[in-house]
């Protein structure tokens, strides 16, 4: 792997868990 694939993955991996835990802070933030 280089380093660029090895950054693009962490991206993407950053962006799933991102996106999975958005809804469960949208749903802290609402009352």
């Amino acid at each position: 792997m280089t380093k660029r694939e090895t950054a693009d993955f962490y991206d993407a991996e950053m962006l799933v868990v991102y996106w999975e835990t958005k809804p469960e802070i949208i749903k802290r933030l609402l009352p």
